[in-house]
């Protein structure tokens, strides 16, 4: 069993563990506790209350009884917090025990150079399409995927998700969800065009081979952008934008064991007699701790048109 850490004793996601009694005459009443060699847990009776050091128990004959625990400090190894019950009149005699593990993730945002450990490096060079030279650089690149005949007009990134502890071994997904908008000016056009093309709070977690989940550690590369074949197309000369708005989190179990990271992608070309004269963009990010309905809240750092 494994239970998640957070940042701050509110927002901390809850494991849900069930006591039941073998062979018993009676009801027993328990003390709840644990011991630790690095991470450290909480306790609590309901599933938004697990800030106690330890919590008294009684367990019936016949049937089961809940209790939640939390993650306070993430786990130096797997299983190091044994989780505790004894007789509530005698600490040192214990009735039953679990080892956790206090799983904690990281995120790290990079658009600069693609870091050289980085799974998924090889296949990002291979749809790169400006030059050798650019190979290994992130944010605005001319892409071609594999497969795909179109090329794109994208800003690059990488998220790295540094696990503790550092034994885990179990897959974890980076997940994320995001608005986008598209406006295009034509030129000496009073007005701009602008188009919602992805809804917020629409799944836009990446497909498998841009997924890197075993902890070595984990991986995420995304590429937002534009049709650069198709607007080269248009028979006039304008200016398109593109706005991304994002928020990625690990989650393992169904679980979330990450803060939220929030960042807003801007990418920008102009297009003049069918070419490409100028194109850019722009990043900014932040963290913030996990929240009840975290995906469906809109963020202030997020760009608008």
């Amino acid at each position: 069993m494994v239970c998640r850490h957070s940042t701050q004793p509110v927002n901390r996601p809850v494991v849900k563990v069930t006591a039941s009694l073998e062979n018993a005459d009676s009801y027993k009443t328990v003390k709840i506790s644990s011991s630790n060699t690095g991470g450290i847990v909480k306790f609590g009776t309901e599933n938004n209350n697990a800030t106690n050091d330890s919590l008294t128990l009684t367990i019936p004959k016949t049937g089961s009884k809940d209790f939640y625990i939390s993650g306070e400090k993430e786990s130096t190894k797997t299983k190091d917090v044994t989780i505790i019950a004894s007789t509530n009149d005698n600490p040192t005699q214990i009735v039953g025990s679990k080892n956790v593990t206090v799983l904690w993730v990281t995120l790290i945002f990079n658009d600069t150079t693609i870091s050289k450990n980085n799974g998924l490096r090889e296949r990002f060079r291979a749809a790169c399409k400006d030059g050798n030279e650019m190979k290994d650089k992130l944010g605005v690149r001319i892409l071609q995927m594999p497969g795909v005949t179109k090329s794109f007009l994208g800003y690059a990134y990488e998220i790295k998700g540094d696990v503790k502890p550092n034994d885990f071994v179990s897959d974890i997904n980076l997940q994320r969800v995001a608005d986008a908008f598209l406006k295009i000016k034509a030129q000496n056009a009073p007005n701009a065009l602008v188009t919602k093309i992805q809804s917020f709070n629409k799944d836009d977690t990446s497909y498998s081979e841009n997924l890197v989940k075993k902890p070595t550690p984990i991986w995420d590369i995304d590429q937002p952008g534009m049709d650069v074949d198709d607007l080269k197309q248009k028979p006039i000369n304008y200016t398109a934008q593109q706005i991304c708005n994002m928020m990625e989190y690990a989650v393992y179990d169904d679980n979330f064991c990450s803060d939220i990271m929030c960042f807003s992608i801007l990418i920008y070309c102009v297009i003049e007699n069918n070419n490409i004269k100028d194109k850019g963009g722009d990043s900014k990010q932040k963290h913030r701790p996990v929240e009840k309905n975290a995906k469906g809240q809109y963020e202030s750092i997020h760009w608008k048109f």
